[in-house]
């Protein structure tokens, strides 16, 4: 079918707001999903092991979250992508995962 390699978006400390290079990067990933209209996407939010665990996971919930409103801004249905978040790692980044079955 074809592959999808989309580089993690990294955030600055303790933010939740998009940079310029993310910003161009979900533009590059939205016109790769409209071309695959068939594939559904999770957005997974990291989160640093340092500081206070449930405020670490709210951050990473509003990462994957901004991906998410981006991409629908973009004009990617919001039924095709989720946000969720992984156990704290130590990442500052949201990465992508691709699939086939909806959600």
């Amino acid at each position: 079918v074809g592959t999808l390699q989309v580089p993690r978006l990294v955030f600055a400390r303790g933010t939740s707001a998009l940079t310029p290079g993310g910003e161009r990067t979900l533009d590059e990933l939205a016109k790769q999903l409209h071309t695959w209209p068939r594939y559904y996407l999770t957005v997974r939010g990291s989160c640093s092991k340092e500081g206070d665990p449930a405020a670490n996971r709210l951050l990473a919930q509003q990462r994957a979250q901004a991906v998410v409103d981006y991409l629908v801004k973009s004009g990617v249905k919001r039924n095709r992508i989720r946000a969720d978040t992984s156990e704290p790692n130590g990442s500052m980044t949201v990465s992508f995962i691709l699939g086939q079955l909806p959600y």
